[in-house]
């Protein structure tokens, strides 16, 4: 009996848990849908584009002219790249950042443009904060594919902020004397024009140059580059130089700052879609792993029970012979 009940503690637990993981999966699923429906094709348009970004980010603001950019215009490859400050609040704290734009994207090769190229974005950074599957390393890295319809590799963008596992290191410390916060030393941007190799991977950089890099100093060999690149942590640490936690409206003004969200509520059906897919399967599993015997079992005896309860009844021959009394035959 205890092993029984601790089964189904167990089996409540990890609904529980699974529960918030399918509910983040629905999330997903609305931001991915307000993305494609309502983002994707502005892609060129550079202030729609993030304040869409930001509406799926929940970020709070974003300055409008750039602390930095670039434009490329070669005989291979014309685009842009900006950089625009940007920040959050988050459980009464603030984060600033930076998000980084490459979008207005041309790349020829013997004079013809490749359709849909895709793009790796490499940002290297002064220190290891940023959070992958080999721990912390020292480059944020953003694929981009243009027929990509969700999010993360459906965008030309990169988004770090001072934040744990992006530019900030806290070393798991209380102290923010012991805080590590990254700077950023350069930027790579690698091209594919889509061809693949024997594992199916893109090809990048088939000419052996990439597209574009940014750093103070060598630039190593690419179609485009800035050799005068500098990103001083100041350009984008904007919360310091508010009067509160919050922009005010004349701050706003000053700093030139987009505070436009966007409403995702019509896509809330995502949410409820994928939710609802879920209980009818839990209501499923629930069904054949605690009730179905039982069930089973009822039914079956209700048919035993009406079998044992069957009366044969008595069948009257339609015609029969009524009985011959012999005393009044005479003999």
């Amino acid at each position: 009996m205890q092993l029984k009940w601790l089964g189904r503690i167990l089996y409540i637990i990890i609904i529980v848990f699974l529960t918030q993981y399918v509910l983040l999966i629905g999330y997903v699923s609305r931001g991915n849908e307000y993305f494609t429906q309502e983002i994707r094709d502005q892609v060129n348009d550079n202030i729609p584009y993030l304040e869409g970004i930001a509406t799926l980010q929940n970020l709070d603001y974003f300055k409008e002219d750039p602390i930095y950019t670039f434009s490329a215009n070669e005989d291979d490859a014309q685009f842009d790249v900006n950089i625009y400050a940007t920040g959050f609040t988050y459980n009464e704290v603030n984060y600033d950042g930076f998000m980084l734009l490459i979008n207005n994207i041309h790349i020829f090769e013997d004079g013809n443009e490749i359709e849909n190229p895709v793009l790796r974005i490499i940002i290297d950074l002064s220190d290891e904060t940023f959070s992958s599957n080999d721990g912390l390393v020292s480059q944020a890295i953003q694929t981009y594919d243009p027929t990509v319809e969700g999010v993360y590799q459906g965008m030309p963008l990169v988004l770090l902020y001072e934040e744990n596992g992006y530019l900030l290191n806290d070393n798991g410390t209380e102290d923010t004397a012991d805080d590590i916060i990254a700077s950023v030393n350069k930027i790579t941007v690698n091209y594919s024009n889509r061809e693949l190799d024997e594992n199916d991977q893109f090809i990048f950089n088939p000419d052996g140059m990439p597209l574009f890099v940014a750093s103070n100093g060598s630039t190593d060999n690419a179609i485009a580059s800035d050799s005068t690149f500098t990103l001083d942590r100041s350009s984008y640490e904007l919360s310091d130089q508010f009067a509160g936690d919050f922009p005010t409206d004349q701050e706003i003004i000053d700093f030139n700052l987009n505070t436009n969200a966007g409403d995702m509520s019509g896509y809330n059906w995502e949410i409820w879609r994928t939710m609802l897919i879920y209980v009818l399967a839990i209501v499923v599993i629930t069904y054949f792993l605690f009730f179905h015997k039982h069930v089973r079992a009822r039914l079956n005896q209700r048919r035993e029970n009406t079998s044992s309860n069957v009366i044969d009844a008595k069948v009257e021959p339609i015609f029969k012979d009524e009985p011959v009394d012999e005393s009044k035959d005479g003999k």
